[in-house]
């Protein structure tokens, strides 16, 4: 029987023991039974791999909502634009307000505590936030994105991880210059990954408070948090260098990646430009393949949290989606591995594609990234309590996907489905039927409880895999 323990851990039921057993059944089966009994065998055996998990899993925390977002439909006076902009990048920030002056709100965490625990949700970030952003503009290649790296190295380094450089050079059409991407690492119950990524260089205009030092601030509260507890997947937290050259970062990391690593890959989360915009969103990939985005959408439905997706904006952007080359996700998309990105814009501003973030009277015609604009002090001056109250939520968001979201019958289905495909690739005519009935079996048990969703994703890419689908698509599971 296979079951889940009381505390989220992974099944314990070992997949490679599982399928070198199927392998050798069936190698029994040939000797001893005719090939109609074999598969009678083999069936039984998906059966009991694809059956129902008993007492799956920990009731997921009870979630208090943060401040509402700020949605501005008749926006509320603020001063003129031209009066409140970014410092010069030599000039001092004025000190960030203390934590007495900041109303963050007070979240109910997952039963496996940590450190952190009484920390309000948001206000770790924050105070990474005012620490990033005090570094000035971080440009790809300049001496303060190499500040940045030293920093990002000590706070990973302080938490108790052991954060890894990449170095790597880029190009940006006048000159070689050098940057890294900075990685930490921990262990989960599943050697499956999730990556959660943010970039942590800006433009030369504005200091990257939104775009991105929010991102990595978020980032860097969840790997703090989770750093001492259990979680179901191992957790790979990168910062990537250079991402507003040409994606350079992330684009280098996924080249340095094998096939297995890539497979290993259960999702990506993407965190960009988070505290400016008018409305909080998750995007990812089209239709029914998008199975993170919908379950932190059905979480923060449950929970009372502020979170929608993108509409249908037309020819390249279908709903639930964003542009496919404008941030680090893009990479990983590329590759075939699923994705989260989380976003603050305004999609029912502007050319309504996501890139005005706020009425067009703030900011430079509601443009916040790669403007002036883009420094703590304004965002916080013309729209009070917006920072924090998305700090927050993004903060809750990330930390309930990485503690709560699992894919329980991912690692023996796949290797059964591995399994299968070697021993019958040679035979089309018998693979599609033993494996539809397979499938079928995966949805009927699954489909009655709330691994539902992640099983249809599952027995999609098992059917791209093994080649059920007809055409030559071969996503990585």
């Amino acid at each position: 029987m296979l079951c889940v323990g009381s505390t989220r851990q992974t099944l314990r039921v070992y997949p490679t023991v599982a399928a070198q057993s199927i392998v050798t059944r069936y190698e029994f089966g040939r000797h001893f039974m005719n090939r109609r009994i074999a598969f009678l065998v083999l069936l039984i055996v998906m059966l009991l791999a694809c059956g129902p998990v008993a007492a799956a899993t920990v009731a997921p925390p009870t979630l208090l909502a943060p401040t509402a977002a700020v949605i501005l439909t008749e926006p509320p006076a603020s001063p003129a634009p031209t009066e409140t902009f970014a410092p010069e990048p030599t000039e001092t920030l004025p000190p960030a307000p203390t934590a007495t002056e900041i109303a963050f709100p007070t979240v109910t965490l997952a039963p496996a505590v940590s450190p952190v625990a009484e920390i309000p949700f948001g206000q770790q970030a924050y105070d990474y936030l005012v620490s990033l952003t005090a570094l000035g503009q971080r440009i790809a290649g300049s001496e303060t994105e190499s500040q940045a790296v030293d920093l990002l190295a000590e706070i990973f380094s302080e938490m108790g991880y052991s954060p890894v450089e990449q170095p790597f050079t880029f190009d940006d059409g006048s000159r070689t210059a050098h940057s890294a991407n900075i990685i930490a690492v921990k262990p989960g119950d599943s050697a499956r990954e999730i990556i959660i990524g943010a970039h942590y260089d800006s433009v030369d205009i504005g200091v990257g408070a939104d775009d991105n030092a929010s991102g990595v601030s978020v980032m860097l509260e969840v790997a703090s948090r989770v750093k001492d507890i259990e979680t179901p997947y191992t957790l790979r937290f990168i910062a990537f260098g250079a991402e507003e050259v040409d994606l350079d970062g992330s684009a280098y990391y996924v080249s340095q990646m094998s096939a297995a690593e890539i497979a290993n890959t259960e999702v990506m989360v993407n965190l960009d430009s988070l505290i400016a915009g008018d409305i909080t969103y998750v995007y990812g990939d089209a239709g029914r393949a998008g199975i993170i985005r919908d379950w932190v959408l059905d979480y923060a439905r449950q929970e009372g949290l502020d979170l929608v997706t993108s509409p249908d904006s037309g020819p390249g952007y279908p709903a639930g989606t964003t542009c496919d080359d404008c941030s680090d996700h893009a990479a990983f998309m590329e590759a075939g591995i699923q994705y989260a990105y989380f976003e603050a814009t305004n999609w029912n501003l502007g050319d309504e594609d996501g890139y005005t973030q706020v009425d067009l009277q703030y900011g430079d015609d509601g443009y916040i990234w790669h403007t002036r604009y883009d420094n703590l002090e304004y965002l916080e001056e013309t729209f009070p309590g917006r920072v924090e109250a998305h700090l927050s939520l993004f903060a809750t968001l990330l930390y309930a996907i990485v503690t709560q979201y699992y894919c329980p019958f991912a690692d023996i289905l796949i290797d059964i489905v591995n399994f299968y495909t070697a021993t019958y690739s040679g035979n089309r005519d018998e693979r599609p039927t033993y494996g539809s009935k397979c499938f079928a079996l995966t949805e009927q048990f699954t489909t009655k409880n709330e691994f539902s969703a992640c099983s249809i994703a599952l027995k999609t890419k098992m059917k791209v895999k093994s080649g059920f689908l007809g055409h030559n698509s071969r996503k990585s599971l």
